[in-house]
């Protein structure tokens, strides 16, 4: 059902239907009240400019055809600073997209005034001051970046511009062309970096509404917990790019194998040898780290994810922190902790190895917060952490003992039930 027939059925009008429907009333209110124009400047880019209505002046007419006889917003004065703007540097990962060469091409080409109104469309916000004229849906949706984080009030610049802006691939011209032209035309700051990101694919195409079915996010999140989620999604899938399953069941058996493969046999026991060890040892007191093989590698890894992180390749930045893990667990097999505890001349050798598993865990759970802020947590608190340090801060908070207690499994295995016929 569509906004029209939803007004006609509840007897309203359509922008009453969809302020009835909107989520969150706070929002709402900011951003109806911007566009209602309660203040002149805060619309700047849907006013037209010079009081020109494009397509109804003689000269304008065969422009009427194309924008419905509707208000414009200026380009072409954006053109420069956008083609400026517009970059690697700016957008992000966009050339592997292609979508950089695509906004280059488009200023290239040249730039046109573009409708910010529509004149027969119904059901969209009225136009100020102009009956008969709605918004144009990009023009509505678009300021609720900034309106919902206050625009035009007092606290609006704490948070704006934005670092990095995150989009999908897909609507790269809304925000790398109209959405920094409308900002520039207000006298707003553009955000530092737009970030489109690819697509998760089924059989090479978009997830049919069968598919889309099977996997329902809600039915993902419950099979192995949100953070176990949303792990898969950024390891699995790169960020710069599309990830292609072959078929929805290949979907499934993947997010089970990197779950069962990272996160259950790799992490989860990491974490439940290291403790048992401290404990059983050296009473879960650890001592500070330094001189192995796996400091070593905490090193490079560090370096590797702070690089990757910088540049937005989350994916990269979480295989080095599992990269960690992964070297952590070859530590315990090649060192043998156990046979160290039975011979009084290793005890230094023991204590190096201790502090180091523990140095490594307690890098990998602050490294994989972004990632898994749940499960990280939990971790930071088995090593006895209290709370969450930066990883600037990582080094002056390494844990010094692990506090006793019963521990649950911070991962389960996962054993999956064989599929029927």
């Amino acid at each position: 059902m569509d906004v029209v027939e939803l007004a006609a059925e509840r007897g309203v009008t359509p922008l009453d239907a969809m302020l009835d429907v909107a989520l969150d009333d706070d929002l709402e209110t900011r951003f109806w009240s911007v566009l209602a124009n309660d203040d002149p400047e805060a619309i700047a880019w849907l006013l037209p400019r010079d009081g020109v209505l494009l397509g109804l002046a003689d000269s304008g007419a065969h422009v009427s055809q194309l924008c419905d006889a509707c208000f414009a917003t200026d380009l072409l004065d954006s053109r420069a600073q956008l083609a400026t703007k517009t970059g690697a540097e700016w957008a992000g990962n966009a050339g592997k997209l292609d979508a950089v060469s695509e906004i280059l091409r488009l200023l290239e080409g040249g730039l046109e005034d573009i409708s910010a109104s529509r004149s027969r469309v119904p059901w969209g916000v009225p136009f100020p001051d102009e009956d008969g004229h709605t918004v144009y849906v990009w023009f509505d949706a678009l300021p609720n970046y900034i309106s919902a984080i206050g625009y035009p009030g007092d606290g609006f610049a704490d948070t704006w511009p934005a670092a990095l802006h995150v989009i999908g691939k897909d609507i790269t011209r809304f925000h790398c062309v109209i959405w920094p032209a409308m900002l520039l035309s207000a006298g707003l700051e553009l955000p530092d970096v737009v970030w489109g990101h690819g697509f998760v694919k089924i059989g090479g195409g978009k997830l049919s509404k069968s598919e889309a079915k099977q996997l329902d996010l809600d039915q993902l999140i419950d099979r192995h917990g949100p953070d176990a989620f949303r792990y898969f999604l950024l390891r699995e899938i790169p960020w710069d790019r599309d990830r292609d399953f072959p078929s929805v069941e290949a979907f499934l058996d993947q997010f089970d194998e990197r779950y069962n493969s990272d996160l259950a046999n790799d992490l989860g026991n990491l974490l439940n040898r290291t403790v048992a060890m401290a404990r059983k040892y050296r009473d879960g007191a650890i001592v500070p780290p330094g001189g192995t093989a796996l400091d070593d590698a905490i090193d490079d890894a560090l370096e590797t994810y702070v690089d990757a992180m910088r540049q937005h390749r989350l994916h990269d930045g979480l295989d080095a922190a599992m990269t960690i893990v992964r070297a952590a667990n070859g530590f315990i097999d090649s060192e043998e902790p156990w046979k160290l505890a039975r011979e009084p001349k290793q005890a230094e050798r023991l204590d190096a190895v201790l502090a180091a598993l523990a140095r490594g865990l307690a890098t990998t759970a602050v490294l994989l917060q972004p990632f898994i802020p749940a499960k990280a947590a939990e971790m930071w608190e088995r090593l006895g952490g209290d709370e969450m340090p930066a990883l600037a801060e990582l080094p002056h908070r390494l844990p010094t003992a692990l506090p006793e207690r019963a521990d649950s499994v911070l991962f389960p295995r996962f054993e999956r039930e064989p599929r029927s016929g």
